[in-house]
């Protein structure tokens, strides 16, 4: 199992110096990754659950590789129906070279609808067929060698020299979404399935069924199966969990666009996974192994505003000396 840990980049965590100090410590604790959230614009209905500031996950990573040597930057997820599929092609590919390949872009068709009418994206109820149509565009661009063309709804080029490529080929492209079409679109478009927190039993037929469907497409190559967590936390002796009040996406006056997100999952006592003693958060890790995830993206820190830079330090520096390097 490969550990990676969700740096918030908003609200009071979006400040420069605290971003910089975390990433600096996922890697001296030895995970494999650090992951940014994604916003552009927060319309004010829904800021109250997704406070601003928000700072750029591309900018976050960009910075974040050049401060460090070993890990991987990535995002959790970046809303492709915002972004010019050529220019994001080229900004990514430029990250990666000058960071030697130590990017991953995680995607996904993104939820807000009235951050999709403030940035200009195509229509809000095409996403899914948009964000088909810009990685298709950036696959292309990615694979060329000397002039290309592409022909869509929303993205077109023709007789365009697309230069550098990634650092690696095929480029890391890892795609959020737990239902059929995100599953459709991992195993089709890219060579990852990042889903929001589904329980041990959905990710095993979603794997199973990203497969299959590689299989009957005749679809080869390297592809990795990731898990993004709704909150963790390594308890003391004594310590009762910060996670059992309401999850955010169920309280009182929150927006339609959320129930994208599903209820966080629990374990057959009630607990929920990945918040608990080491031996409890190990056994979790073991059941989200048996059904097939190769990394964990953990987040230590989930809408609560007095959880600082020491917080999570310690709460990284537990989890690697008691759970990680036990399995």
């Amino acid at each position: 199992m490969r550990f990676g840990v969700v740096i918030p980049s908003y609200g009071p965590w979006a400040d420069p110096q605290r971003i910089l100090e975390a990433v600096r410590t996922v890697e001296d604790e030895g995970y494999d990754t650090a992951w940014f959230g994604d916003h552009i614009v927060i319309p004010d209905y829904a800021a109250h659950i997704s406070p601003p500031p928000w700072l750029h996950a591309v900018s976050c990573m960009l910075v974040g590789a050049g401060c460090t040597e070993r890990i991987r930057l990535g995002s959790d997820v970046l809303v492709l129906p915002y972004r010019n599929p050529v220019e994001l092609s080229q900004l990514i590919a430029s990250g990666d070279q000058l960071s030697a390949g130590r990017l991953i872009l995680g995607v996904g068709v993104g939820y807000i609808r009235g951050e999709f009418d403030a940035v200009g994206a195509p229509p809000y109820d095409e996403r899914g067929a948009v964000t088909d149509e810009f990685l298709r565009a950036m696959r292309t661009l990615w694979d060329s060698n000397g002039p290309v063309s592409f022909s869509g709804k929303w993205t077109r080029f023709e007789d365009v020299h697309a230069a550098p490529p990634p650092f690696h080929q095929p480029f890391p492209v890892w795609v959020g979404g737990n239902g059929p079409a995100g599953r459709r679109r991992a195993a089709a478009l890219g060579n990852g399935w990042h889903p929001l927190f589904p329980t041990p039993e959905e990710y095993s037929r979603g794997r199973e069924d990203i497969l299959e469907r590689r299989r009957q497409s005749r679809l080869s190559g390297e592809f990795s199966f990731s898990y993004s967590c709704s909150a963790t936390h390594i308890l003391r002796d004594g310590e009762r969990s910060p996670f059992e009040a309401t999850f955010p996406t169920e309280a009182p006056s929150v927006p339609a666009e959320y129930d994208y997100a599903p209820p966080p999952p629990r374990d057959g006592s009630g607990r929920l996974y990945f918040v608990g003693t080491p031996s409890q958060v190990r056994q979790d890790i073991e059941t989200y192994a048996d059904a097939g995830v190769e990394h964990l993206t953990l987040r230590f820190w989930h809408h609560d505003p007095s959880f600082g830079l020491e917080e999570l330090r310690a709460q990284l520096a537990r989890f690697a000396k008691d759970v990680m390097r036990h399995t």
